[in-house]
């Protein structure tokens, strides 16, 4: 007889957390302890375990792994934008696994940067951001070869391809001036952007200006530069509050000014056009309102209404040209484009037909004086497709549609439907299927969600999901409260005491396509990442019977552990999101939803787990902990796997097929689990 698989069980070690007079035993404790030998070598197994017990969909995970190699074409383009003589653009050749950023004039083509040959071979790399100057004569990139998000800034001269500053220990996020000044955000320990500092283009950076500071760990930093190229506008945030500063942008002297004081709980941004300062806020607005004043009469009495305040449109961001406001905003769940004549005061929408969709769009590839927008629009079934569009005109472009062989939209459907929630509240969800689906229940399906920190679910298209979808699945997007679907109030009516609206929305879309036959319990899988993984953790622990497979990637599981950690980066930012457990009354509800601690003894579903040891966002010890758990108290039969990608980070592996395998992997074990 074939010996049964066993799983790794790590040493259970007396260990007991008190919180509030509340004693709890956490026998798995020691997993934090990254630099025990002890540690490393459990991971080592559960990574072996892995293997072995996907080994038998290795085939399966192959084939798909070609069909999602072979859909996405071999060499491929960016739309270019133009800076001074040269446009420039990025494209990928054949074979190879990260990009080239490119420039051409006419029909001359030269390569400034090939980051196929920054690193090697199985190694990390991710380009954060990619920019050439106004003028186009450097170029600066950043990237992290780690997975810390810890970057590189390299600017290099473009006529020459000579290094000319590299900067290190950055966000890498930074911003062009119009001359030869760079500005840049570094990280304190908490990979928090706190400092905004100003570099001489080819000076040591450790003669570097440092301008502003945010000791406030709760507060990240951001830089942009105005839409007119006159100031260099600084962004301090955290979950509800947020300010700005602005300082001349070519100025090597200046200091930031602040646009208007810190006030709790309220947030606004600011940006500047041909007729002074525009402000997006939500003071007495909580889906936002969009004001006007002059440059040289900031205080808040000469600010003039330009966009009054719609409890039915959310207000998601704002763009200026020289004549015009482009106003992105969302309602029904959908993303909008409001454009406003600012001399004719005229108004108008762009119009966009299918049922589901994303979209999103920014004046910076063009001339501030060029009065156009691009946009990137994709559907569930419809390819990511860049338009430029005319503002004055009203004419779009279309500059390119992704190609994705063998595919046919007319294949597919997409339903786009309001599911009534637990307390009557309508949720969003997109369902996918072929057009040839029969409702019967039988159906494998997977429903997806996020529900936090306000942000919204994209309805856009992955190639890669293609595979499910010809092998007879229905995949659903769930726009459940936490997120920003439904506008501001759809996110409060999901975080801090009402947070198990979260999970119940999720439930109440599982159970629609259960109801309308999409499929059943037995074919059913959830899937959710980061903060999408606590919705996934909490959701099995109430409804353990209703799923067949939990896929959860770098899942936020052990949120009371984690939340009273302040030495980890992102902790007291998080109480403005899920409560500050230190008051008792924020700690009892969390803990009652955490899913590491309401871990219980009952049949689990198929549970596929993934961390990053490297990740900073969430410790690959909360995945290592809950896989252990949930062994622990599982009566039932099914899987408790556990994957942990040792040399990356929260965002997986990097590369364009490297993250395509992984994905082959986690499908075919669907396919095998729900088929």
């Amino acid at each position: 007889m074939k010996k049964k698989l066993e799983a790794p069980k790590a040493a259970a070690i007396e260990h007991y957390t008190t919180y509030h007079d509340d004693k709890t035993l956490d026998p798995y404790f020691w997993l934090r302890e990254k630099e025990n030998p002890k540690v490393l070598e459990h991971l080592k197994k559960e990574n072996t375990y892995f293997q072995k017990k996907i080994a038998p969909y290795k085939k399966t995970a192959t084939k798909i792994f070609h069909e999602l190699k072979e859909r996405i074409p071999t060499e491929d383009e960016s739309v270019p934008f133009t800076r001074g003589e040269w446009d420039f653009f990025s494209r990928y050749i054949k074979g190879k696994q990260y990009i080239q950023f490119c420039r051409k004039q006419g029909k001359k083509t030269e390569v400034l940067v090939d980051f196929n040959k920054l690193t090697k071979k199985g190694g990390y790399l991710q380009t954060m951001q990619i920019s050439p100057s106004y003028d186009g004569k450097y170029l600066a990139y950043s990237m992290d070869t780690k997975g810390d998000e810890i970057c590189d800034i390299i600017v290099i001269e473009t006529d020459t391809k000579r290094v000319v500053s590299h900067l290190k220990n950055t966000s890498g996020d930074f911003a062009w001036s119009t001359s030869d000044l760079l500005y840049y955000t570094t990280l304190d320990g908490h990979i928090r952007g706190d400092k905004v500092w100003r570099h001489q283009l080819g000076q040591n950076q450790a003669k570097d200006n440092c301008l502003f500071h945010e000791p406030d760990q709760k507060f990240f930093i951001g830089i942009h530069v105005s839409a007119s190229k006159k100031f260099l506008i600084i962004t301090s945030e955290e979950k509800v509050s947020s300010y700005a500063l602005y300082l001349p942008l070519d100025s090597k002297e200046a200091m930031p000014e602040i646009f208007k004081p810190l006030k709790e709980n309220i947030e606004y941004s600011i940006d500047h056009g041909s007729d002074g300062f525009y402000i997006l806020t939500n003071e007495k607005a909580l889906n936002f309102k969009v004001y006007r004043c002059p440059e040289e009469k900031r205080d808040q009495k000469n600010w003039k209404l330009v966009i009054a305040h719609d409890k039915k449109i959310h207000i998601e961001g704002i763009a200026l040209t020289e004549h015009f406001l482009c106003s992105f905003e969302r309602s029904g769940g959908l993303p909008k484009a409001r454009i406003i004549d600012l001399k004719k005061k005229k108004t108008h929408y762009v119009k966009f037909s299918e049922a589901a969709y994303t979209m999103s769009f920014s004046a910076t590839p063009f001339k501030f004086t060029e009065d156009k927008i691009r946009f990137s629009y994709a559907s569930p079934i419809t390819p990511k497709t860049v338009i430029d569009y005319d503002l004055r005109t009203k004419k779009q472009t279309v500059r390119k549609t992704d190609k994705v062989k063998k595919f046919q939209s007319k294949k597919y459907q997409v339903d786009y439907v309001f599911v009534s929630g637990h307390d009557k509240a309508k949720i969003p969800l997109c369902v996918i299927s072929k057009k040839t689906l029969k409702k019967n229940g039988k159906a494998p399906a997977v429903l997806y969600g996020y529900g936090s920190y306000g942000m919204t679910i994209g309805y856009h298209f992955s190639s890669s999901l293609i595979s499910l979808l010809d092998r007879g699945f229905v995949y659903a997007f769930a726009g459940i409260r936490g997120g920003s679907d439904m506008g501001r109030a759809w996110y409060e009516d999901g975080k801090y005491l009402k947070k198990k609206n979260t999970f119940k929305d999720f439930i109440s879309c599982a159970e629609y396509l259960i109801k309308k036959k999409y499929t059943s319990p037995g074919h059913l899988a959830i899937r959710g990442g980061s903060a999408g993984g606590l919705l996934v953790g909490a959701t099995v622990n109430m409804r353990p019977d209703l799923f067949k497979v939990v896929c959860a990637h770098v899942p936020f599981v052990d949120l009371i552990n984690t939340m009273f950690d302040d030495s980890l980066p992102l902790t007291q930012t998080e109480y403005k999101e899920w409560g500050n457990p230190h008051d008792k009354k924020y700690y009892s509800y969390m803990k009652s939803y955490s899913p590491y601690d309401n871990v219980h003894e009952c049949a689990y579903p198929n549970m596929y787990i993934t961390a990053g040891l490297n990740d900073q966002r969430v410790t690959y010890w909360e995945p290592a902990k809950w896989a252990q758990k949930l062994r622990d108290y599982n009566i039932g039969d099914n899987d408790v796997l556990l994957k942990i990608n040792m040399g990356e980070g929260h965002f997986g592996k990097s590369g364009r097929y490297n993250s395509l395998m992984e994905i082959a992997e986690e499908y075919s074990y669907l396919v095998a689990m729900l088929s």
